[in-house]
Parts: C-alpha cells; structure tokens; sequence
C-alpha cells in the first residue's frame, strides 16, 4: 500500500521533531516548521545559504565529516553539534540521517540543549564538590599544622625564653659584652618566632575557626579598635576622622582584626616630621559597603599594590618597621571568607589608600535587615596608616 504524497508532506509539516532535506552541494532543499521555529529563521533565510555557515566554529569539522559520510550512502545515527539560532545563541541538536539514491539527504534531529546544559550543571557540580572536598582536606591540614604549631613549636619556645630570661637576671653580669650581646640576640630572636608563630595561627584559623556571620556595626569596630591603639595614637600626634560606618552581616572578631591591622599599619608607615592624618570612609550601594581607610604616610610603589596582600612580603627591613609579614595576608584572606575584596593605591612618600569591599548581607537564609548607617563618629587622635 502506497502512502499518498500529501499524507507525508503532512507529517513533514507537523512533525515536532526538526526534519529537512539537504542536496549534494550542501544547502537545505526542505526544512519542517519546527526547525525554523527553534533556530528563529525563516525557510528563506536557511535555504538561502549552506548549512554548514549555521554550525558552531567548533563543530564544523565534525559536522563535515559526518556529512561526507552520509554522501556515501551511510546511515548517521546520534551524531550532535551546534546551530546558530537567529538571536546569536547556539542550540545543541541529535542528528539522525540518511542519504538516498537521488542523492539527497533526509534527516531528523532532536533539540537536546535542555540536556547538554543539565549534563554540564552536573560536572559543574561534581567538580564543586571535589573541591568541596580538597578544601576539607586542606582544612583539616591547616588545623593539624594549628595543633602543632601550638604545642610543639610554643613549648620549646618558651623554655628558650625562660631560660633568657633567667641568664638575663642572673647571669647577665658575669658575661663577657659579647656574651650579653649574644643573649639579647637569641632573646629577640625568640620573641620574635613567638610573634611569627601567633600570626601563622591566626592566619591559618581565619577559615577553619571563624565564627557566624551576624550584623556587625563597623563604627563600633573603629571605636573598639581606637582605644586598643590608644597608646600609639597619643606617641604618633596623629590625627584621626571616621565618618559614619555602615552595619554589615559579618565575623565581629574578624572585623575588629581586619580594622587592627589596617590601622595599626598606618600608625607603623608615617613619615618622619610629618603628623600623621587618617581617615576612615565609607560609601554603599548595591548591597555593597566599599570601606575606605586614607592616610598620609611614606606610601609603597604601586607596582607591589597585588604583592604586599602575600603572606611574609615585606617591602621594608624588619629593623626598620617590626612585623612578619603576615598582617595584609590575613586582611586578605579574613575579606576573602567574607566574600569581599581588599585592594590598596599608593604613591612613595604621598600616603596610601586601603578599600575593602564587603556584602552588607551575606548570602545565607535567615539574614537580618538593619540600618546601615549608624550615628556618625568624629574623633581627632593620634593615629596613622597600615
């Protein structure tokens, strides 16, 4: 029995899949409905060229080899590439095709874009978890190194500095200059690998021991931090202004570190004859706080503006400005874990300017709404820059 000509045509026309038919010289001679309708051309406009200048760059030769197949006489079953759709976008289509014997190709495909996007979102997902996991076990590295570095590094530490300290009081006139030289020196040296070995814990424990993030008001961060630096404001006669600080959803602790040593390093960098002057800044707007702390200290290079955020980089000898190394590392990483960014414009000799960039929520459920603007502090003290 013998189907009428109408009746395919018919089936042709209402087929949900995407049917055509291509010549030898590679255009489209027929193409079904559903076809203009998922890539959004017209019949005229995909019949009026090859089809290959539809096929995504990195299918074309695929898609030609399947095509020289195909002109041999050959079946091609599941074979998938990319069609330029009308609006610039690609859709990814499963072809099934044959030729036959007056030499044209008839072929069938299944738009499967849908799926191609699942199948990517899941390798995407399986590799988040594989680095889900990497950092659990960087994590669980970073404690054991805690561990160690608190027991047995500190332990044989202290008797050092102990048994300094007992040769200082006892012994201490009864060595030769050279002898009390070598003391004081194996004295500092402890005191510093005490002062390194704190910071690497800190460092370390900015993601594995940070606390919640709860609303935190940055201006009674300042205040707190302020009177901690009291001291070093009064020695320096620097001057100090804080503008009005928003609330963010934050680590408190973290926060008041960060604000440590950002301005506990503008005390340390002033210029010499020159009053230290500060100030702490703030703007927001869309969802982000963008802190800003100014000073008119010595100022770096900007060419180490990326550099200085390294753990142990140093652009100045210790003898000259005391530290580890470890300060704008931590700034960094405790910005980092808050999903924030931390960068710094300098000029030798002309100041420099930290700006941290916060989410005033964090992207967790139950996220408080608060004022972001709490009263305005203004305090003239004694202070300079990180």
């Amino acid at each position: 029995m013998t189907t009428p000509r109408g009746d395919i045509d018919r089936f042709f026309e209402l087929s949900l899949d995407l049917m055509v038919i291509a010549n030898g010289e590679g255009h489209f001679v027929r193409i079904n409905p559903a076809f203009e309708t998922t890539l959004g051309y017209s019949r005229e406009d995909l019949t009026a060229r090859p089809f290959m200048d539809f096929i995504h760059p990195d299918d074309l030769k695929p898609t030609q080899e399947a095509y020289a197949v195909q002109a041999t006489g050959s079946e091609v079953v599941g074979f998938e590439n990319r069609y330029r759709c009308k609006d610039g976008s690609y859709r990814w289509l499963l072809w099934s095709a044959t030729a036959i014997k007056d030499g044209l190709i008839y072929a069938t495909a299944r738009d499967v874009t849908e799926r191609k996007q699942m199948e990517a979102s899941l390798r995407k997902s399986a590799a988040e978890l594989a680095r889900s996991a990497e950092l659990s076990r960087s994590n669980a590295e970073l404690e054991q190194f805690a561990s160690v570095a608190s027991h047995d590094l500190q332990e044989p530490l202290r008797k050092v500095q102990t048994f300094a300290a007992q040769l200082t009081a006892t012994e201490h006139d009864r060595l030769s200059a050279q002898g009390q030289d070598f003391l004081r020196r194996m004295s500092d040296a402890a005191g510093r690998m005490r002062t390194l070995i704190d910071d690497l814990l800190m460092f370390s424990r900015v993601s594995t021991q940070g606390r919640a993030f709860v609303p935190v008001d940055l201006g009674e961060i300042v205040e707190q931090v302020l009177v901690d630096l009291e001291l070093s404001i009064t020695d320096s006669g620097a001057r100090v202004s804080v503008d009005a600080l928003p609330r963010v959803e934050a680590d408190p602790v973290q926060m008041r570190q960060l604000l440590q040593n950002l301005l506990g390093n503008a005390l340390k960098f002033h210029r010499d004859g020159i009053v230290p002057e500060l100030r702490v800044s703030a703007e927001v707007g869309d969802h982000l706080a963008e802190l800003t702390i100014q000073d008119n200290g010595i100022g770096f290079d900007e060419q180490y503006a990326t550099r200085i955020f390294g753990a142990f980089e140093r652009l100045h000898g210790a003898r000259a400005y005391p530290g580890t190394g470890i300060g704008l590392a931590l700034c960094r990483k405790i910005v980092e874990r808050h999903h924030g960014t931390i960068t710094a414009e300098s000029e030798v000799g002309h100041g420099a300017r930290f700006t941290v960039r916060l989410p005033v929520e964090q992207a967790t459920e139950g996220a408080a709404v608060t004022p972001l603007f709490p009263e305005t502090i203004d305090q003239e003290a004694s202070h300079a820059l990180v």
